[in-house]
């Protein structure tokens, strides 16, 4: 278990800040970003502690060896790590990511390519909570837990220049736009991936926060006013994970946001950096205490290292792949066992000759019913004796002895009619079953209770009878169901 590695970095003064003459409020140590805040005409000082501080002087090279050079590093030992730029639009995010592709992303593919000879990368945005593919014309990707976004360009490269052609690609089709802060202001989040040997290495440049009023809606257009509520949005959904995370919570909302399920791997599995990039200027203090706020939540957050075994088969995700194949060979496995009923006992030769038996004596019971009525009260022991012996469940092998729901039904009726002959020969009653071999004997229910009575048998006997015949009923309406 770990903890997110999260970096300040403050950009120098922009010409207009300059023109406008505001004052610098930010100062900086190795460790430590100092903010003077004025609070009703009194000015206090808020400190905030990070891993490392980056100041303006800081270079490229150096921000990448403190941040993204130990992600090479946990990516080539076979787990995931992520790094991602967060803070107020006009701060240098992309800067920091891309530059001049001397940043984070163009370093980090050199120091893979150096150890590696291949990899594969992909390039999605997220503007307006719509996922396209900066690499293809594909829009509104869908997103899955188990593979990420579906459907997006992956592609095979083999050396830095190959990844700085598709860096460029992806510059060029990205969404940006001029706001009051910054002349080309990215608009969108972007996320670039690089997969080794099953390992994933997310670098997600951030869109900027950005603080508007009221009164100025008027002037902005309804394209405009819905990338702003976006952005905000999907940054927000960002902070409630972190809190989330933070706080120890049970349910953590990634799926409040695009954003958010996309980077679940950075605070669930492996290593990631944060980077908040800072102004220095007073005209952006509200939002740069704010963007520290959230830099020292996250930093309290928690993750786990998820290592993965290396990968040599191609496919979008070859890992999940043979994990689905495996779960799909066991279902069959599975069906089969339960298709042979009981394939794990052994096959023991007297248990199916004596379900053979079984089946040969039901045939003779059925035959022995077309016998005389002198012989029914021992067919009805011999049937009981059958069905004592004929055992409740079967395999496969066994079924020539079981019952069909109608022939056990129609055997309960005999059984119950040589019932009615007993009864009826311990009457007095002089009148002979002369219809005791007719088909009105195949009939159910109270057919025999009322035949009975015609013949003058027993009242009781009559009752038990038609009782006997009911509970046969009854029994056999329940199987059926």
């Amino acid at each position: 278990m770990g903890s997110i590695d999260v970096y300040a970095r403050v950009r120098p003064l922009l010409q207009r800040e300059l023109h406008e003459e505001a004052p610098r409020v930010v100062q900086t140590t190795d460790d430590v970003v100092a903010v003077q805040v004025e609070t009703d005409g009194t000015v206090r000082e808020r400190r905030f502690r990070f891993q490392r501080v980056f100041g303006e002087a800081t270079s490229q090279a150096q921000v990448f060896t403190e941040c993204a050079l130990p992600l090479v590093d946990t990516i080539l030992n076979g787990a995931s790590a992520c790094c991602l730029s967060y803070g107020q639009t006009g701060t240098g995010k992309t800067h920091t990511m891309l530059g001049a592709m001397d940043g984070l992303i163009p370093r980090c593919m050199g120091a893979l390519f150096e150890r590696i000879s291949s990899c594969r990368v992909s390039y999605v945005e997220i503007h307006n909570e719509r996922v396209a593919d900066l690499l293809s014309d594909r829009t509104s990707l869908d997103i899955r837990d188990d593979c990420g976004v579906v459907g997006a360009e992956v592609v095979d490269v083999c050396s830095l220049d190959e990844v700085l052609d598709v860096l460029r690609l992806g510059a060029q089709r990205r969404a940006i736009a001029a706001t009051d802060l910054n002349e080309r202001s990215s608009r969108s989040h972007t996320i670039f991936s690089v997969e080794v040997n099953g390992a994933t290495l997310r670098l997600a440049d951030l869109a900027g926060s950005e603080k508007w009023r009221t009164e100025e809606l008027r002037d902005y257009s309804k394209h405009r006013i819905k990338e702003l509520t976006s952005i905000n949005q999907s940054l927000s959904a960002l902070a409630n994970v972190v809190s989330a995370l933070k706080d120890g919570r049970p349910h953590v909302p990634y799926r409040a946001s695009k954003l958010t399920r996309l980077l679940r791997d950075a605070f669930c599995g492996g290593r990631c950096a944060f980077v908040a990039t800072l102004s220095p200027s007073a005209l952006c203090a509200d939002e740069t205490i704010s963007t520290l706020h959230f830099a020292r939540r996250a930093m309290r957050v928690r993750t786990f290292a998820c290592e993965v075994a290396p990968e040599t088969t191609s496919g979008n995700n070859p890992r999940r792949v043979r994990e689905l194949e495996a779960a799909l060979q066991g279902a069959r496995a599975e069906i089969a066992r339960l298709r042979r009923g009981s394939a794990d006992a052994p096959e023991d030769a007297s248990e199916v000759a004596a379900a053979r038996a079984l089946c040969e004596r039901r045939c003779t019971l059925v035959a022995e019913w077309d016998a005389g009525p002198e012989q029914r009260e021992a067919w009805l022991h011999d049937y009981h004796a059958w069905l004592r012996n004929l055992p409740p469940l079967l395999p496969e092998d066994l079924t020539g002895a079981s019952v069909e729901l109608r022939e056990r039904v129609r055997l309960m009726e005999a059984a119950v009619l040589v019932q009615a002959e007993v009864l009826q020969a311990r009457t007095s009653s002089t009148k002979p079953l002369a219809a005791a071999n007719s088909p009105r004997w195949r009939t159910t229910g109270s057919a025999k209770a009322d035949l009975l009575r015609s013949v003058g048998a027993d009242p009781g006997a009559v009752d038990e009878l038609a009782a006997a015949a009911a509970r046969a009923r009854a029994r056999a309406n329940y199987e059926i169901m």
